[in-house]
């Protein structure tokens, strides 16, 4: 591996390119172009997911209850139905 003029160093059989970013060192996937996260920005991934998943989960259980509520609106309209 040689050292570009720019600072990085491209890994062929890593298949990575690495890339000085001020005191660290940005890993960048060769065949994608995009950047490994660091173990900070991955829990910031992960969280935002996690949020996600929660706000889905939310709307998913008001969703049930509605159908529910739905549900017995349509079995108390066919009981009335059938009174007729």
């Amino acid at each position: 591996m040689r050292l570009s003029a720019d600072g990085t160093l491209t890994s062929q059989e890593l298949g990575l390119v690495l890339q000085p970013a001020g005191r660290l060192l940005k890993v960048v996937n060769l065949a994608t172009g995009n950047a490994i996260p660091t173990f900070d920005e991955a829990a910031d991934l992960i969280d935002e997911v996690l949020e996600r998943v929660e706000q889905e989960t939310q709307r998913a259980d008001e969703a049930e209850a509605r159908a529910a509520v739905l549900q017995a609106e349509v079995e108390r309209l066919r009981r009335l139905s059938n009174m007729l």
